[in-house]
């Protein structure tokens, strides 16, 4: 069948409007837009359906003639969007990545220590960090500079945190899911940078890594293998969101159909015989725990052949699976850390890889706490380090590292709205009045500071002002 669309075409499907992400012989990938799979990505057979799906909307020839560039009077120039983004972020005590250097108090101190817990400090061994702190006082945001600083030295980084549901260790499949969804490295595309990892790796000309352990399957080594296959074959540029799929887990797709659409798109070049794909975490639960290391290890030792210095993975929320999980679960998951220590104390027979995990949780309130024991045995088989945020003591106008933070936001925020005309010292002496007295920090110490620094910003300059 001829399709009559495009890539970027909005189209009627059997569930609901879509727009056309990837277009095959007999198949296309949609993205659905709207309903409850809204944002679902899937594949769709284009003879079955032919008869109801119609086109919604054509996507823009790249060919059309570009607009007439009109120069924009100097007073009247939109305030760069990286300074608004900033402010919005800030409303929720948070910082954008690009900021973080500036609008970090005791920046200094923990890029000491973050440095200092990278694999290439220490022999490009293994290593697991802990990250302790209250509610609020900065464990996302120390784990935001851990990764900022990874990605300037350049090591892959990936994220997650934790829901107790979807995203639990006691769910290798889905955990790993989520964490490749935020996977990254210097010169990596935004769409699929896990895939070209690998064919960076590739086209540096080395073989695959041995990851699995003697006599079992090894799935990362036939992934690699498989993806160099289609690559020499000029099918992976075409075929590569389906190897993507199945390699971060993806449970919209399994690895069987991603099987039979290969063998059907190659068919013409490639053998059957040769299209061997596993998914990355078996069926089998009791393999799982295994199959999650190797996933990992995996990834970092795909990354350092592709020019890459390991792997950092940062994990948040820890303590909220020890508050939902079920007792099977927490099983399950005692059976992942079981696994993870045997690696980082060196005790499997799995290969060390330059990779670095960082927990983040909140004190523990009991000394039963097997989330924290886990943990705690992670850091101490693997030789790792803790590291606790000091907590923000209060805002005082005669401390310079606050004094300085404070300026900076104020000038970004003026540069966001492009409103001027408040003096630095009255803002200060609004902003005393404001914090002086038993503060009710409802979120926080710093994450509730900034939210009232930028509410009085606010209230100062009156409503944010239009840009225009």
């Amino acid at each position: 069948m001829e399709l009559v669309f495009s890539v970027g075409d909005e189209i009627q499907t059997p569930y609901g409007p879509a727009i056309v992400r990837h277009l095959f012989t007999k198949t296309v990938k949609i993205e659905l837009l709207s309903g409850v799979m809204k944002g679902q990505q899937i594949l769709l057979d284009c003879e079955k359906s032919a008869s109801i799906i119609k086109i919604l909307k054509k996507k823009p020839s790249e060919t059309t003639t570009p607009l007439q560039k009109t120069e924009v009077p100097a007073e009247k120039k939109r305030p760069p969007l990286s300074q608004k983004r900033c402010v919005d972020a800030l409303r929720f005590g948070l910082v954008p990545m690009e900021n973080i250097s500036e609008l970090t108090l005791g920046y200094g101190e923990i890029k000491e220590w973050a440095m200092s817990t990278f694999p290439h400090q220490n022999q490009d061994r293994p290593l697991v960090h802990h990250i302790i702190g209250p509610f609020g006082e900065g464990k996302s945001h120390t784990l935001s500079i851990i990764r900022h600083l990874a990605l300037q030295e350049g090591y892959l980084v990936s994220r997650v945190e934790v829901d107790g549901k979807q995203v639990t260790l006691s769910k290798p499949d889905t955990f790993l899911f989520s964490l490749f969804s935020t996977f990254e490295g210097k010169d990596l595309p935004k769409n699929m940078p896990l895939i070209e990892t690998y064919r960076k790796a590739i086209r540096k000309g080395f073989n695959g890594p041995y990851v699995a352990q003697p006599g079992d399957l090894d799935r990362i080594h036939l992934m690699y293998n498989l993806i160099r296959l289609l690559d020499r074959y000029e099918y992976l540029d075409e075929q590569g969101y389906l190897i993507d799929e199945v390699l971060t887990c993806n449970e919209d797709i399994t690895a069987t159909e991603v099987k039979a659409i290969l063998i059907d798109e190659t068919k013409d070049r490639i053998p059957q015989k040769d299209i061997v794909l596993f998914p990355i975490i078996g069926r089998e639960v009791k393999k799982r725990p295994n199959e999650f290391v190797e996933a990992l290890v995996g990834t970092s030792l795909v990354g350092k052949l592709a020019g890459y210095k390991g792997l950092i993975v940062t994990i948040d929320e820890c303590e909220v699976d020890e508050s939902i999980s079920t007792s099977i679960e927490l099983q399950r998951k005692t059976d992942v850390f079981d696994a993870l220590i045997a690696y980082f104390s060196g005790q499997s027979k799995y290969v060390s890889a330059p990779i670095a995990l960082y927990f983040a949780s909140v004190p523990t309130q009991s000394e039963n706490d097997d989330e924290y024991y886990q943990i705690d045995s992670l850091v101490s088989e693997s030789l790792g380090q803790y590291y606790t945020v000091p907590p923000f003591e209060g805002w005082n106008h005669d401390n310079e590292d606050q004094m300085s933070l404070v300026n900076k936001i104020h000038e970004i925020y003026k540069e966001s709205y492009q409103c001027d005309g408040v003096r630095q010292d009255n803002l200060i002496r609004d902003l005393d009045t404001l914090m002086q007295g038993p503060e009710t920090y409802d979120s926080g110490g710093i994450r509730y500071f900034m939210k009232r620094l930028i509410g009085l910003l606010d209230s100062t300059y009156g409503p944010p002002h239009q840009t225009t």
